[in-house]
């Protein structure tokens, strides 16, 4: 639930969620502020005057999620090609939620770089993690533009002291870090 104010007066109580009793890992709640620089000043009271984008509290505010307890980041953990609507990440994100964004790094580059190939998407689904390969598949809203590699490097001819690298894109949850957010749009 996403609730849109240029600010916000309370003088009694707002709560998305106790210590005691934090919001569900199942829902989300938002507050977002937004306005000018410029937007019309909140008067709390005579005197006192507040510019936008703010929350004043005069009673009682309380702001709780539920923590994530996964990874903010992981890497994949197999190759994702252009035009792939799903990433195979190593280990367990079951907790990253689908609406979250995230971001998938680069590992190819154009010559010459015009562009980069770095990604962002959205999860349109719960994540299924799997145990016998310790990977989580996320599914994607939109498919991905580019290839993100994931794999050994045989490089021993040329380093002995990493012949064989295992080298993949990172892949970062951007949002969703909690399931309580005040931002400003």
């Amino acid at each position: 639930t996403t609730l849109n104010a240029h600010s916000l007066k309370v003088w009694g109580k707002l709560e998305m969620g106790t210590v005691e009793n934090p919001m569900p890992k199942a829902n989300k709640a938002e507050i977002v502020l937004w306005g000018a620089e410029q937007a019309i000043t909140v008067i709390m009271v005579e005197g006192l005057f507040l510019v936008n984008k703010v929350i004043a509290v005069l009673g009682e505010f309380s702001a709780v999620g539920t923590p994530r307890t996964s990874k903010a980041w992981t890497r994949l953990s197999q190759t994702a090609a252009a035009g792939a609507t799903q990433l195979t990440v190593q280990g367990t994100v079951t907790d990253w939620r689908p609406g979250s964004q995230v971001a998938i790094s680069a590992t190819e580059y154009p010559s010459p770089p015009q562009t980069t190939e770095t990604e962002v998407r959205t999860i349109s689904a719960e994540p299924v993690y799997d145990a016998a390969t310790d990977s989580t598949t996320l599914t994607l809203s939109e498919a991905l533009s580019h290839r993100h590699f994931a794999g050994v490097i045989d490089s021993s001819a040329e380093n002995i002291h990493w012949p064989q690298p295992f080298l993949a894109a990172a892949v970062a949850l951007l949002d969703g870090r909690s399931n309580v957010v005040i931002r400003t749009g």
